[in-house]
């Protein structure tokens, strides 16, 4: 696959990637964005544009392993601007580090890294923040969104951003290992009496890993933990084991349902 457009690359589990990417993408105009996962059957994805993004949720204080994997298959022009952002709900750990890493392992440069802050989706540790909470956050999105963009317009180089917390960078390599197990973390997934089996958790899940099965879900053992299905179950009859009974559910409300299944391309 060849990239020549300027492009943003984004993975988003109940939207905030998406949005940031959406929003990003309005400030700088002449942008295509695609969802990572649409394209991980490519081999390799040879990028010749003058500039690509990557914007992603931070898992286990790094990056998603779906990401990891899509950094590896680049094989970028040295010419190509490249930024990235992580948007994280706890701590953003040492995401852009490892994005940083794997970008010079394909011998080009990350020319700038931003962490933004958004309300969490991880619902297996806790529940939706307050609406008020939520919309703070986006608040506090819209102003970082300009300042990012005004760097990337400008092509800026830039360090990374980091952590301000400093147990986080040094604790993050010892939870990130964990992440090599979610594939088959999905086991604990599960559609209680009131599913209808709608098929939602299966149209919303990007790596195709549900299937619905005498109408209800069926988890095939290659999740990303995204949440996407639990988060956008229309009926809230999708639990984790039992650790989500009771728990708000989030996803962002600027992202529509049709976006986050057919993506957004074409900005």
């Amino acid at each position: 696959m060849i990239i020549s457009k300027n492009t943003i690359f984004y993975f988003s589990g109940t939207g905030n990637s998406l949005k940031i990417s959406k929003d990003i993408a309005l400030q700088i105009e002449d942008v295509e964005l695609i969802s990572i996962p649409k394209i991980m059957n490519n081999k390799e994805i040879k990028i010749q544009s003058k500039s690509i993004g990557i914007i992603f949720p931070v898992y286990m204080c790094g990056l998603p392993l779906i990401v990891e994997n899509f950094i590896k298959k680049l094989n970028i022009n040295k010419s190509t601007y490249v930024f990235a952002v992580a948007n994280y709900g706890g701590m953003p750990g040492n995401a852009l580090k490892q994005v940083n890493d794997l970008i010079e392992d394909r011998y080009a440069k990350l020319n700038s890294g931003f962490i933004i802050n958004m309300p969490g989706n991880y619902i297996v540790l806790y529940g939706a923040k307050s609406k008020e909470d939520q919309i703070k956050a986006f608040e506090k999105e819209k102003i970082k969104v300009q300042e990012i963009a005004k760097i990337i317009k400008e092509k800026k180089d830039c360090e990374y951003e980091k952590s301000k917390i400093i147990i986080d960078r040094v604790l993050g390599p010892l939870f990130y290992k964990r992440i090599y197990k979610i594939h088959t973390k999905d086991k604990l997934f599960l559609a209680k009496d009131n599913c209808n089996g709608c098929g939602v958790c299966k149209k919303v899940c990007g790596v195709k890993n549900i299937e619905i099965k005498n109408g209800k879900p069926i988890w095939k053992n290659n999740c990303e933990q995204c949440m996407a299905c639990i988060q956008y179950c229309p009926q809230e009859a999708i639990e984790y084991d039992k650790k989500t009974i009771g728990r708000k559910r989030y996803k962002n409300p600027n992202v529509s349902l049709q976006e986050m299944i057919n993506g957004v391309q074409n900005k």
